[in-house]
């Protein structure tokens, strides 16, 4: 694509938020770091994809992951998924088209930026965590490696399901309320990630699994960013 250099320094650093051209009630922002080049020729940039909890809070991650970015080099994408009612707030965290959409951002991204959307690393946490844990065993040929942080809820796989990533499943030690969970479902979220690492191990035979509780974080994705980062920078240095 075709862009004056105005509007190539829009799209540089953090840009705006774009409507998904085939469903405009999504979007998606970026950072693009300084290394980034337009050039066809320039070497695409590897991809870091979170993915929002439910009450789609998507700055934090611009603002922790900037320096990090522009260090290493990786561009950013944060898909946005409003809900169209209170009644709608979990829809995105298991429905397959949202899988679609993500795919079909990074598609559009890529044509505007010189970034690597063949596979991608991808994090959630909360919401996004649940989302995370059901893309991976949907789309695991789209992904390098998953970093799942303290769904609310989990799915246990089939055997049949065993995949081969680099899987991170993180979680605060001090996430502990349930108030959230309905009376029916008193299992904390550090147990919850337990469990989903027993069964990814044992249940499922996957080998590339760690599980990370951090010490005196509560319910806080940004708590986790450190933990997200030494991950990420471990998956890049495996080459996988």
């Amino acid at each position: 694509m075709s862009l004056s250099k105005p509007i190539r320094q829009l799209l540089s650093g953090r840009t705006p938020f774009f409507s998904l051209s085939t469903c405009p009630q999504h979007s998606y922002s970026l950072y693009i770091p300084k290394s980034h080049s337009f050039s066809p020729s320039a070497l695409k940039l590897p991809v870091l994809v979170i993915i929002h909890g439910t009450k789609r809070q998507t700055g934090g991650y611009l603002k922790t992951l900037k320096s990090f970015c522009e260090a290493h080099s990786i561009a950013l994408l944060l898909p946005l998924f409003p809900a169209s009612n209170p009644a709608d707030l979990h829809t995105y965290k298991t429905a397959p088209e949202f899988h679609e959409y993500v795919l079909q951002m990074l598609d559009e991204a890529a044509q505007i930026w010189n970034i690597d959307v063949r596979k991608v690393y991808l994090h959630g946490f909360s919401g996004g965590g649940q989302f995370v844990s059901h893309f991976m065993f949907s789309h695991p040929d789209r992904l390098r490696a998953v970093s799942i942080g303290a769904p609310g809820r989990i799915t246990l796989p089939s055997p049949q399901s065993s995949i081969d990533l680099d899987v991170q499943i993180v979680v605060g030690e001090q996430d502990t309320d349930t108030s959230l969970f309905g009376d029916e479902d008193n299992e904390t979220r550090v147990s919850k990630c337990h469990r989903l690492y027993q069964h990814y191990t044992e249940g499922l035979g996957m080998q590339r699994v760690e599980i990370r509780v951090v010490e005196g974080v509560g319910h806080d994705g940004m708590g986790v960013v450190e933990e997200l980062k030494r991950w990420m920078m471990g998956a890049i240095a495996s080459g996988r």
